[in-house]
């Protein structure tokens, strides 16, 4: 029995200035006759300043997943991200930084695939599952990133119709991510907002030395 070909390959074209590059994702070789766990183009998002683009591939097998991000750089030049497994990807607003986030982790590329990360944790202390990312403004320029999560769901009240919710949102400061601040409420729905943030203080500046007597 012959065996059907193994799917094709993913790749897409990205587009950076006047250059066309061809990023070719994950192979599927060894998955022949499979229709499900099969890597595919996901999204591609452009960096505000137009010189990046980060390509995300991801396969899905029904209770299971992955993802892997490329950076298209001038030049030609692609690179695999580190521990790119992400199922959310925003760009900072200066283009410097490339924010990710997968169920429970958020990860922080610089251009040069350089990378940081930080566990998301609830006010129980336990790993969140992040549900949403994006940036909030500081007054920096660059802003602050921002996760929210759904923490528990319970019924108070026999014969409660709709359940009461924990909800939580957490800021963290950019590149650093640094946690400045997090936010648990009850609600029915929605979302909790993403609180302000207590930014350590300056550390107080050196005295002048004084003037040498005459």
């Amino acid at each position: 029995m012959t065996l059907p070909p193994p799917p094709p390959t993913p790749a897409v074209v990205i587009h950076l200035g006047n250059e066309a590059i061809t990023l070719t994702g994950p192979s599927n070789a060894g998955k022949a006759g499979m229709d499900v766990g099969l890597w595919a183009h996901e999204e591609t998002l452009y960096s505000p300043r137009g010189d990046s683009a980060a390509v995300r591939f991801c396969w899905d097998a029904v209770k299971y997943h992955g993802c892997r991000v490329y950076l298209a750089r001038p030049g030609g030049a692609v690179s695999e991200l580190k521990n790119s497994d992400v199922i959310y990807l925003l760009w900072t607003q200066d283009g410097e930084y490339l924010a990710g986030a997968g169920a429970n982790t958020l990860r922080l590329w610089n251009l040069s695939g350089g990378m940081r990360s930080v566990v998301y944790r609830t006010k129980a202390g336990a790993p969140g599952n992040i549900e949403r990312l994006w940036l909030e403004p500081n007054g920096r320029g660059r802003g602050d990133l921002c996760v929210s999560s759904t923490d528990a769901v319970r019924s108070d009240q026999p014969g409660q119709l709709r359940p009461t919710l924990t909800l939580s949102a957490a800021r963290y400061s950019l590149p650093a991510l640094t946690r400045l601040g997090l936010n648990t409420v009850q609600a029915l729905d929605g979302e909790a907002a993403c609180p302000a943030g207590v930014r350590p203080a300056p550390l107080p500046a050196a005295p002048t030395p004084a003037a040498p007597a005459h």
